[in-house]
């Protein structure tokens, strides 16, 4: 059993608390009464004071009996881990130490004295304390001489730096300033003197000095308040922000590691590099396939994305960043508020619209001040401001809207058609016609281009609207964007880094600026002046300006090293945001998923590079021509009256999810062995897009539906084997469903077509036997392919069929025309009847040739000596009705009968 707690025991807790820095002021002035009875002056003399682990010492005088020093020594950052009132009641002792050198430069310690410095946490209340005199004890226990000094440990001071950018979205303002109050001190920043014109402050950077308790439960809020110049001089408070944690903005300038937290740091970690780094693996594909025909701007997205992985197998060469949120989101980019934050401003009475009234755009940075006046301050925390950027300036803004995932329906039907309204300042883009219809994940592919003065116009409203025809469109949900965070950020924000710098090609450089630029315009922003090592120098071209690319979109290895150099800041990479739409009506609750980027362009910089192609690509008209030829090895599913199995072959041919195309050809009639001929031409019609390797549908889901939905599926070719029955269903004999991406090549005989042909990882040794192949790229291919069928929850092999299939484009099917089945145009190749066996035909449309190869070629022998045996018989009869009877007999018969009665040995015949 456990024993009662015991209340009268006492609870041990342990409070550690937050360290402290604080300063330590020591004045000495002089030593008296150093009278010793060996020495009679006292030579080359100093204190050294000790304080905990720190230790300072005075200069050293000549021999004097009253040596007088009249010095002050300061301790800095004396870092203290106890709570500031304990240290206020029982201050650290301190000791002061009394040496001296002999004649022969030998270090004696004469005494030492212990005091206790005065604590002054509040700097209001310090009053300087004066000299006093601490008697020296000797090692012997014995007092002689005394020491006039005086000691405070003072706690640092805290200095509040202030980055006053501007002010934002105050409809009512005429020259308004921002107070900035903390605690009982206060700081006014110059009056804006035309806010509509430009919103920012004179003068940026502020500075305000405040005394901080360590407590961080008892600081002072600090409170932003907007004052404006109303008329008659008027003066009235439009708009206030309060910031109660100070805590994120606490630095330490004094800290060896110390980097400022608006700039990431530059990690110049260079090394022995070839003449450019390592090519961008997605330029590997230019020597092997045309960039005209290949690859695009989607091309990379779906790179990144991996939905298209199995196109050429280049899933790890990734060149476009996908972000799966909003890009302030990301962690490595600090929201892009680096440069400013964003405060919103509340006004003082209640209202029923939106209490903002406005924004703040600023920064603030809280560190101590030294005490001594004499000691350096500590660096600046807002150093190279923009110059350029403090004023508005002209932008071109692109907005790329890529797709939208996820929506939430708005029509009866569980889907929606939504289309983008995007809204700049006055400036409204978009049409309620471009609408994407039946869909709740649309893509989009639009590119919209506009002309803004940031900051006046800063804010980018992306909305989407659901399309009614009658009733007014219903708005799906929003998205804002601050368009000059991105601009002012130092990651780089407002254009992305893409992997590689071209020339040319698709992937074109689209930055105003080179990357040799760039670099230069962050080093400089970062204060780094000009970037060098040991092994590169961007001064001067390291490599030779002629020297040729390997790939010739590409630039010169200057620039390609740059932006490698670029990349390895962190610096915001060309990438795709995920930004979540919300509405009004249904407040915090996701109402979908919208991709886009935002590229940003200053016109100051110089024309900006050439918009990225991002339309939805087109699908191209093709034509699959599948010839049948043949078949073998079909099952036999009927039995003919002479017991035999047989069965009436014809083949159906359709691409997926095309059924109302669906071809048939002629039937074989009466196949004994399961082979069968056609000679038979199917051709498919459909739309294709080469790049995503699918096939494009448009068709309505109802006869009342006003839009087709658009659907893409694989391009796959189904062929079936059937037998033809008149008066039941007919019989399914097997299939043969081919992917023309990915299909096996054909066999050349029909002995060698099996069905590890089709199957996805063929086994050894036919998996080198029979690859797969692309028939857009092989174009033509004929032989031989199994047909399969599901026996006992098992395929097996029901079959196999000779085909020719060539895909032809729209234009080379013109200039070569061809029929369906054997019709006219028959050309290309010309398609003539098939030579079948005689047993091939309708049988109750020719009943002479179903007895004679039904019956006859069977049973000629059986039907001959039947015939010989009945002739005989026959003849047997003639021979015995000819013979004649006696005359005796027929008299008496007659007398006997009215009627005559012939009486045959063995027949006997009446006769009326």
């Amino acid at each position: 059993m456990e024993a009662p707690l015991n209340l009268s025991t006492p609870f041990i807790s342990c409070i550690i608390y937050k360290p402290q820095y604080y300063q330590l002021f020591c004045y000495i002035y002089q030593v008296r009464n150093l009278i010793s009875n060996h020495i009679q002056t006292f030579s080359d003399s100093f204190i050294q004071v000790i304080f905990l682990h720190y230790g300072q010492r005075t200069r050293t005088l000549e021999t004097s009996l009253v040596p007088t020093w009249s010095e002050t020594l300061i301790f800095d950052h004396i870092l203290l881990d106890e709570k500031p009132q304990d240290i206020e009641e029982n201050p650290p002792p301190m000791c002061l130490e009394l040496w001296q050198l002999n004649s022969q430069g030998k270090k004696s310690l004469w005494g030492r004295s212990i005091c206790s410095p005065v604590v002054y946490l509040d700097l209001q209340k310090r009053v300087l304390p004066p000299l006093n005199w601490h008697s020296i004890s000797k090692e012997t226990g014995e007092e002689e001489g005394e020491i006039l000094a005086s000691f405070e440990l003072i706690l640092e001071t805290e200095v509040l730096r202030i980055l006053a950018w501007g002010l934002r979205n105050i409809h009512k303002a005429y020259s308004p300033w921002l107070v900035v109050e903390c605690g009982e001190e206060t700081l006014n920043t110059a009056q804006i003197k035309d806010y509509h014109s430009n919103p920012n402050f004179p003068q940026a950077a502020l500075l305000l000095t405040v005394f901080l308790p360590q407590e961080e439960a008892y600081t002072p809020p600090l409170v932003l308040k907007v004052v404006d110049q109303q008329n008659f001089g008027i003066q009235m408070v439009i708009g206030q922000a309060i910031v109660y944690c100070l805590r994120p903005y606490f630095c330490d300038p004094w800290a060896e590691d110390y980097v400022p937290p608006r700039l990431p740091g530059m990690k110049f970690s260079f090394f022995h590099c070839s003449p450019f780094p390592p090519l961008p693996s997605p330029f590997a594909l230019f020597s092997i396939f045309p960039l005209k025909e290949i690859v695009d701007w989607w091309s990379k997205m779906f790179w990144a994305t991996g939905e298209n992985s199995k196109m050429w197998d280049y899933k790890d060469y990734y060149a476009l960043k996908i972000y799966d949120c909003e890009l302030e989101a990301v962690s490595d980019f600090q929201g892009l508020q680096d440069f400013c934050q964003t405060f919103n401003l509340y006004s003082g009475q209640k209202t029923k619209d939106s209490p903002i009234v406005g924004e703040f755009k600023g920064l603030f940075r809280v560190y101590p001040l030294p005490e001594n006046p004499k000691q350096a301050n500590p660096p600046r925390q807002f150093q190279n401001l923009p110059e350029k950027e403090s004023c508005p300036q002209q932008c071109l803004v692109r907005v790329y809207i890529i797709r939208a995932l996820g929506l939430q329906p708005k029509d009866n039907n569980g889907l929606c058609d939504p289309y983008v309204i995007l809204k700049l300042g006055k400036t409204v883009l978009g049409s309620r016609h471009h609408y994407k219809p039946n869909t709740v994940d649309p893509v989009f592919g639009m590119m919209f281009e506009m002309n803004c003065t940031i900051p006046l116009e800063k804010d980018l409203e992306i909305t989407l609207f659901d399309f009614d025809l009658i009733s007014p469109d219903d708005k799906i949900g929003s998205t804002f964007i601050d368009l000059e965070d991105r601009l002012l950020s130092t990651f780089g924000a407002r254009c992305g880094l893409p992997k590689s710098y071209c020339l040319s090609g698709p992937f074109q450089w689209r930055d105003q600026l080179t990357p040799s630029h760039l670099l230069e315009q962050y080093a400089h922003r970062k204060g780094a002046g000009c970037v060098k090592s040991n092994h590169c120098n961007l001064s001067v071209p390291p490599f030779s300006e002629q020297q040729t690319p390997p790939i010739k979109h590409l630039g010169s290895p200057k620039e390609r090293l740059a932006l490698y150099l670029l990349q390895a800041q962190g610096q915001v990479p060309e990438h795709v945001e995920t930004r979540t739409l919300y509405s009004n009506t249904q407040p915090g609750i996701d109402q979908g998923k919208l991709q886009l980027w935002v590229d940003i362009f200053p016109l100051h910089l110089g024309p900006p590079g050439p918009a990225v192609n991002i339309s939805l690509r087109k699908a191209k008209r093709y034509e699959l021509r599948c010839i049948i030829w043949e078949t073998r090895n079909v099952d036999l599913q009927d039995v003919n009256i002479t017991g035999e199995r047989m069965s009436d072959i014809y083949i159906k041919g359709w691409m997926h999810d095309m059924e109302e195309d669906m071809q048939k050809t002629d039937i074989h009639y009466r196949s004994l062995t399961g082979s069968a001929s056609f000679n038979w031409r199917f051709i498919f019609t459909f739309n294709y897009l080469p790049t995503e390797q699918v096939c494009v549908l448009s068709k309505k889901e109802f006869i009342w539906s006003l839009d087709p939905t658009v659907e893409k599926i694989p391009p796959r070719l189904l062929i079936q084997v059937w037998d033809n029955d008149k008066f039941l269903p007919d019989d399914f004999l097997g299939i043969l469903e081919l992917d023309l991406c990915e299909m096996p090549t054909p066999a050349r005989s029909s002995h060698e077509c099996t069905l590890n042909m089709i199957e996805n990882k063929p086994k050894w040794p036919f998996k080198f036997l029979h690859k797969h192949v692309s028939l857009f790229r092989q174009k033509t291919l004929t032989g031989w392919w199994p047909c399969q069928v599901l026996d006992n929850n098992k395929w097996r092999l029901s079959g196999k069929v000779k085909m020719t299939l060539e895909v032809l484009t729209k234009k080379e099917a013109d200039e070569r025309p061809a029929g369906r089945g054997r019709s006219d145009p028959n050309q290309y190749p010309t398609l003539h009847t098939p030579i079948r066996p005689e047993t091939s035909f309708l049988w109750f449309l020719s009943p002479w040739l179903s007895f004679q190869h039904i019956c006859w070629n069977r049973y000629r022998w059986k039907f001959t000596l039947s015939i010989l045996i009945m002739s005989v018989l026959l003849l047997v009869l003639v021979f015995i009705y000819s013979t004649p009877v006696s005359d005796g007999k027929w008299r008496a018969g007659r007398e006997n009968q009215n009627c005559k009665v012939f009486y045959l040995p063995s027949i006997m015949i009446l006769q009326e």
